[in-house]
C-alpha cells in the first residue's frame, strides 16, 4: 500500500470518527431537550399519600377509644376488648407486611390500594352490625389487612415518582404528617359521635373515609421498576443477610412492644388518676407528632442531615417518653408525656423510610418495610398479652410501663450500636468507578447513589 493510499484511508477514518462524534452529540442534545416532569408535577401523589396514611395509621392508632364501648356492648374483659379492637388490626396490619410487599411487586400500587381500601371499608361497615365478638374480630382482621396493603403500596410507590434522594426523603417526611393529624383529629370527632349516637355510627362514618382512598388509588398507575417474576426475589429474604437490618429488626421489636403497651394502657391509667377527658389528653401526641414530622420534613429538604444520628435521636426521645407514663400522676405530667411521645414517634415515623433506604437500598424498600411491619406485629401480640397478665396479677396499670422501660432501654442501646455500625461500614466502603455505575439502569451520576446495596 502506497503512502498516498495510507493517507486517504487515515483521512477517511478521521472523517468517520468525526461523524460518529457529531451523531453522539446530536443524540445527547436531543435527549437533553426532552423535558421530564419536575418533582412538583407529582405533588398530587404525595397529597394522596398524606390522606391515605391519615386514615390508615391515624385511625389504627386511636382504636383504643372503642375499648370501653366494646366492653359494654359484648360484656367482655378489657384484655378481650383490647385484642379485638387494638391487637388484631394492629398485628394483622404489621404481620402481613411481607405478603403485602410481595403483592405490591405482583399487582402494583393501584390494585393494592383499591383492594386495601375496600377491605377497610367493609371491615368497619360490617363490624357496626355484628352481634358476635368473633365476627367483630373477623371484621377487624379485614381492616388490619387492608391497612397493610394500603400502607406498603403508597409508601413504596413514591420511589417510582420521586427519583432523587432529597425529593424522596422530603415527600416521605411530609406524608407521615398525616397520621399525626389523624391521631389529633379522629379522637375528637369519634368521641363526639360515640357520645351523641353510638360507636356503631362512628364505625359507619369511618367506612366512608376509605371510599375516597379507593378513588385515589385509581390514578396511581406506576408499577415497581424492578418487577421480577422470581418468587424468591419478591420475598426480599436476602435483606436478612445484612447485619444492620437484623439489628434494626430487634430494635423495632422492642420499640413496638413499648409503644403497644403505651397505647393499650395509657387511657386506663389516666382514668384511674381521675384525669379529665383523657381522650383529648391522649390526642396531644397527634399535634406533637405533626410538629416532629414537620421539623423532619424541613430538615430533609436541606439534604444535609445524617440519618444515622437522626434515628438515634428518634429512639431516645420516643422510648423515654413512652415508658415515662410510669411516673405520671397529674394532668400536666400526662400532657407532657403524651406530647413528647407523639413528637418522638413523629420523628421516628418520618425517618424510618429514609433509614431503611440507607440500609438496603430503594429497590428493597417494600421488602424491608414489610419485614419491619412483621416484627412490629409480632411485638404487638407478645406485649399485649404480657402487659395484660402483669396488670391483672398486680392489679396495677403502672406495672406494664415497667416492662416497657426495660424494652425501650434495649431499643435505645441497640439503635446506637446499629447506627454507628452503619456509619462505619459506609465510611469504609469502596465506591465503584463511573464505568461500573453506568451499567446500572437509571443511575447517571454518583450523587444519585443513596445506599450500598452490594455490601
Amino acid at each position: 500500500m502506497s503512502a498516498n493510499e495510507k493517507d486517504v484511508k487515515a483521512d477517511r477514518q478521521v472523517r468517520l470518527a468525526a461523524r460518529r462524534q457529531h451523531a453522539v452529540r446530536f443524540l445527547h442534545q436531543e435527549s437533553a431537550e426532552i423535558k421530564t416532569p419536575s418533582a412538583l408535577w407529582y405533588s398530587w401523589v404525595a397529597i394522596f399519600g398524606f390522606y391515605i396514611l391519615t386514615i390508615e395509621t391515624g385511625v389504627r392508632t386511636i382504636m383504643n377509644i372503642f375499648v370501653e364501648p366494646v366492653i359494654a356492648e359484648f360484656n367482655c374483659t378489657k384484655t378481650v376488648a383490647d385484642t379485638a379492637v387494638i391487637v388484631i388490626p394492629m398485628a394483622s396490619s404489621m404481620i402481613s407486611g411481607p405478603l403485602c410487599a410481595m403483592f405490591y411487586h405482583f399487582a402494583g400500587a393501584r390494585i393494592s390500594i383499591m383492594i386495601g381500601s375496600t377491605m377497610c371499608s367493609i371491615g368497619f361497615a360490617a363490624g357496626s352490625f355484628v352481634h358476635s365478638l368473633w365476627l367483630l374480630c373477623v371484621c377487624m382482621l379485614f381492616f388490619g389487612l387492608g391497612t397493610g396493603l394500603m400502607r406498603n403500596a403508597i409508601i413504596s410507590v413514591q420511589c417510582e415518582y420521586f427519583k432523587t434522594a432529597q425529593h424522596r426523603n422530603t415527600v416521605h417526611a411530609f406524608m407521615t404528617i398525616g397520621p399525626g393529624l389523624g391521631i389529633w383529629l379522629m379522637p375528637r370527632l369519634l368521641v363526639y359521635i360515640i357520645k351523641e349516637y353510638s360507636w356503631q355510627i362512628a364505625w359507619q362514618a369511618l367506612s366512608t373515609l376509605y371510599i375516597v382512598s379507593f378513588i385515589m388509588g385509581i390514578f396511581i398507575s406506576r408499577r415497581p421498576s424492578d418487577e421480577n417474576s422470581s418468587i424468591w426475589s419478591m420475598t426480599g429474604i436476602k435483606i436478612w443477610n445484612k447485619l444492620e437490618f437484623c439489628l434494626h429488626a430487634i430494635c423495632t421489636f422492642c420499640a413496638a412492644a413499648c409503644s403497644i403497651i403505651y397505647i393499650s394502657n395509657i387511657l386506663i391509667l389516666m382514668r384511674n388518676e381521675n384525669i379529665p377527658e383523657p381522650e383529648k389528653v391522649y390526642s396531644y401526641q397527634g399535634i406533637a407528632s405533626i410538629a416532629g414530622k414537620g421539623l423532619l420534613t424541613l430538615l430533609m429538604s436541606f439534604n444535609k442531615i445524617d440519618i444515622a444520628w437522626l434515628i438515634i435521636a428518634c429512639y431516645v426521645i420516643a422510648q423515654t417518653a413512652l415508658f415515662s407514663g410510669a411516673f405520671c400522676y397529674s394532668l400536666w405530667q400526662f400532657r407532657l408525656q403524651n406530647f413528647f411521645s407523639g413528637f418522638g414517634i413523629g420523628l421516628f415515623q418520618a425517618a424510618l423510610v429514609p433509614f431503611l433506604v440507607a440500609l438496603v437500598g430503594a429497590t428493597q424498600l417494600p421488602a424491608a418495610l414489610g419485614f419491619t411491619n412483621l416484627v412490629s406485629g409480632l411485638a404487638a401480640f407478645s406485649a399485649i398479652n404480657i402487659a395484660g397478665r402483669v396488670a391483672k396479677e398486680y392489679d396495677d396499670e403502672r406495672r406494664p410501663f415497667v416492662i416497657s422501660m426495660f424494652l425501650g432501654s434495649i431499643a435505645i442501646v441497640l439503635a446506637i450500636i446499629n447506627s454507628l455500625l452503619h456509619k462505619f461500614r459506609k465510611s469504609h466502603v469502596r465506591r465503584p468507578s463511573m464505568k461500573q455505575y453506568s451499567r446500572v439502569n437509571g443511575v447517571k451520576n454518583l450523587s444519585e447513589i443513596t445506599s450500598f446495596e452490594g455490601q
